[in-house]
Protein backbone atom coordinates (compact mmCIF):
# COMPACT_ATOMS: atom_id res chain seq x y z
CA UNK A 1 0.00 0.00 0.00
CA UNK A 2 2.84 1.89 1.08
CA UNK A 3 4.72 1.84 -2.68
CA UNK A 4 1.13 2.23 -3.83
CA UNK A 5 1.04 6.04 -2.86
CA UNK A 6 4.75 6.96 -3.53
CA UNK A 7 4.06 5.31 -7.02
CA UNK A 8 0.86 7.58 -7.36
CA UNK A 9 2.33 10.91 -6.08
CA UNK A 10 5.27 10.73 -8.31
CA UNK A 11 3.19 10.05 -11.21
CA UNK A 12 0.91 13.25 -9.99
CA UNK A 13 4.14 15.56 -9.55
CA UNK A 14 5.46 14.34 -13.03
CA UNK A 15 2.22 14.96 -14.10
CA UNK A 16 1.82 18.86 -12.64
CA UNK A 17 5.69 19.31 -14.24
CA UNK A 18 5.21 18.46 -17.64
CA UNK A 19 1.72 20.78 -17.66
CA UNK A 20 3.95 23.71 -16.16
CA UNK A 21 6.76 22.89 -19.03
CA UNK A 22 3.52 22.65 -21.45
CA UNK A 23 1.93 25.99 -20.28
CA UNK A 24 5.00 27.39 -20.45
CA UNK A 25 5.72 26.74 -24.10
CA UNK A 26 2.42 26.67 -25.68
CA UNK A 27 1.04 30.20 -23.72
CA UNK A 28 -0.28 32.48 -25.84
CA UNK A 29 1.10 35.79 -26.87
CA UNK A 30 -1.63 37.80 -25.26
CA UNK A 31 -0.95 36.52 -21.81
CA UNK A 32 1.88 38.40 -21.71
CA UNK A 33 1.90 41.63 -23.35
CA UNK A 34 5.50 42.97 -22.48
CA UNK A 35 7.05 40.41 -25.03
CA UNK A 36 7.23 41.78 -28.37
CA UNK A 37 8.31 39.26 -30.90
CA UNK A 38 10.25 40.83 -33.98
CA UNK A 39 11.40 39.53 -37.17
CA UNK A 40 14.95 38.66 -37.32
CA UNK A 41 16.66 40.82 -39.90
CA UNK A 42 19.48 40.38 -42.49
CA UNK A 43 21.84 43.42 -43.66
CA UNK A 44 22.37 44.26 -47.04
CA UNK A 45 25.58 46.47 -47.84
CA UNK A 46 26.56 47.63 -51.42
CA UNK A 47 30.30 49.10 -51.01
CA UNK A 48 30.43 50.06 -54.77
CA UNK A 49 27.30 52.63 -54.89
CA UNK A 50 27.20 53.12 -50.84
CA UNK A 51 24.07 51.60 -49.50
CA UNK A 52 22.96 49.49 -46.81
CA UNK A 53 19.57 48.33 -45.56
CA UNK A 54 18.00 45.35 -43.44
CA UNK A 55 15.31 43.21 -44.24
CA UNK A 56 13.37 40.01 -43.33
CA UNK A 57 16.00 37.22 -42.69
CA UNK A 58 13.41 34.80 -44.85
CA UNK A 59 13.44 37.41 -47.85
CA UNK A 60 16.63 37.30 -50.30
CA UNK A 61 18.55 39.09 -52.47
CA UNK A 62 18.29 38.88 -56.28
CA UNK A 63 21.05 41.07 -57.93
CA UNK A 64 20.68 42.75 -61.40
CA UNK A 65 17.71 40.69 -62.28
CA UNK A 66 17.09 43.21 -65.27
CA UNK A 67 18.81 44.47 -67.83
CA UNK A 68 18.38 48.13 -68.99
CA UNK A 69 20.71 50.95 -70.75
CA UNK A 70 19.11 52.82 -68.28
CA UNK A 71 19.55 51.34 -65.35
CA UNK A 72 23.21 51.01 -63.18
CA UNK A 73 22.19 48.64 -60.97
CA UNK A 74 19.17 47.18 -59.63
CA UNK A 75 18.28 44.34 -57.13
CA UNK A 76 14.97 42.85 -55.96
CA UNK A 77 14.27 41.94 -52.36
CA UNK A 78 11.49 38.87 -52.32
CA UNK A 79 10.36 36.15 -49.87
CA UNK A 80 12.83 33.52 -49.95
CA UNK A 81 10.49 30.53 -49.95
CA UNK A 82 7.12 31.64 -51.28
CA UNK A 83 5.47 32.38 -54.46
CA UNK A 84 5.18 36.31 -55.15
CA UNK A 85 3.86 39.23 -56.92
CA UNK A 86 6.43 40.75 -59.37
CA UNK A 87 9.17 42.82 -57.75
CA UNK A 88 8.15 42.82 -53.98
CA UNK A 89 10.68 45.48 -53.38
CA UNK A 90 12.85 46.92 -56.08
CA UNK A 91 16.21 49.09 -55.79
CA UNK A 92 17.00 50.67 -58.74
CA UNK A 93 19.97 53.17 -59.85
CA UNK A 94 19.14 54.46 -63.12
CA UNK A 95 19.98 57.70 -64.96
CA UNK A 96 18.38 60.87 -64.07
CA UNK A 97 16.29 61.18 -67.33
CA UNK A 98 14.69 57.80 -67.22
CA UNK A 99 13.33 58.59 -63.60
CA UNK A 100 12.33 61.93 -64.39
CA UNK A 101 10.17 60.31 -67.66
CA UNK A 102 9.07 58.00 -65.84
CA UNK A 103 7.23 59.60 -63.51
CA UNK A 104 6.89 62.84 -65.57
CA UNK A 105 2.95 62.48 -65.39
CA UNK A 106 2.68 61.52 -61.64
CA UNK A 107 2.14 63.82 -58.93
CA UNK A 108 4.90 63.03 -56.20
CA UNK A 109 4.80 63.79 -52.44
CA UNK A 110 7.96 64.87 -50.48
CA UNK A 111 9.85 62.32 -48.77
CA UNK A 112 12.58 61.71 -46.69
CA UNK A 113 14.75 58.87 -46.43
CA UNK A 114 17.74 58.77 -44.57
CA UNK A 115 17.76 62.29 -44.51
CA UNK A 116 17.12 62.49 -48.54
CA UNK A 117 14.41 64.58 -49.80
CA UNK A 118 13.37 62.76 -52.41
CA UNK A 119 9.48 62.39 -53.98
CA UNK A 120 7.04 59.45 -53.16
CA UNK A 121 4.77 58.56 -55.98
CA UNK A 122 1.57 56.07 -55.60
CA UNK A 123 -0.22 54.55 -59.01
CA UNK A 124 -1.38 51.87 -61.26
CA UNK A 125 0.79 49.56 -63.20
CA UNK A 126 -0.80 46.76 -64.97
CA UNK A 127 -3.24 46.58 -62.41
CA UNK A 128 -1.16 46.45 -59.56
CA UNK A 129 -1.18 49.33 -56.89
CA UNK A 130 2.70 50.27 -56.50
CA UNK A 131 4.99 52.31 -54.55
CA UNK A 132 7.91 54.25 -56.00
CA UNK A 133 10.29 56.52 -53.72
CA UNK A 134 12.53 58.30 -56.58
CA UNK A 135 15.78 59.85 -54.11
CA UNK A 136 18.61 62.14 -55.91
CA UNK A 137 22.13 59.65 -55.79
CA UNK A 138 25.07 61.33 -56.83
CA UNK A 139 24.52 62.09 -60.97
CA UNK A 140 22.17 59.40 -61.09
CA UNK A 141 18.54 59.03 -59.16
CA UNK A 142 17.89 55.66 -56.85
CA UNK A 143 14.49 54.33 -57.29
CA UNK A 144 12.97 52.34 -54.40
CA UNK A 145 9.73 50.71 -54.76
CA UNK A 146 7.14 47.87 -53.87
CA UNK A 147 3.99 46.70 -54.70
CA UNK A 148 1.19 47.78 -52.54
CA UNK A 149 0.56 44.06 -50.77
CA UNK A 150 4.19 44.58 -49.37
CA UNK A 151 4.55 48.06 -48.41
CA UNK A 152 4.44 46.50 -44.57
CA UNK A 153 8.04 45.23 -45.01
CA UNK A 154 8.63 48.22 -48.15
CA UNK A 155 8.53 50.48 -44.90
CA UNK A 156 10.36 48.70 -42.66
CA UNK A 157 13.50 48.06 -44.74
CA UNK A 158 13.32 52.30 -46.48
CA UNK A 159 13.32 52.68 -42.20
CA UNK A 160 16.64 51.26 -41.98
CA UNK A 161 17.84 52.66 -45.15
CA UNK A 162 21.33 54.16 -45.26
CA UNK A 163 24.08 55.91 -47.77
CA UNK A 164 27.47 54.91 -46.91
CA UNK A 165 28.74 57.97 -48.97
Amino acid sequence: MKKFIVISGVIVLLGLVAGGIYYLLNRLPEENPSETQTPETKTYRNEEFGFEFQYPSDWKIIENPYGSPFSKFNLIVVPAEEKYLPDPILVNIVMPDFAYNAFSDLRGIDVVVANVIGKKYEYQEEGLSEISIILPFGENEIILGTNKTYEDVFNRVISTFKFLK
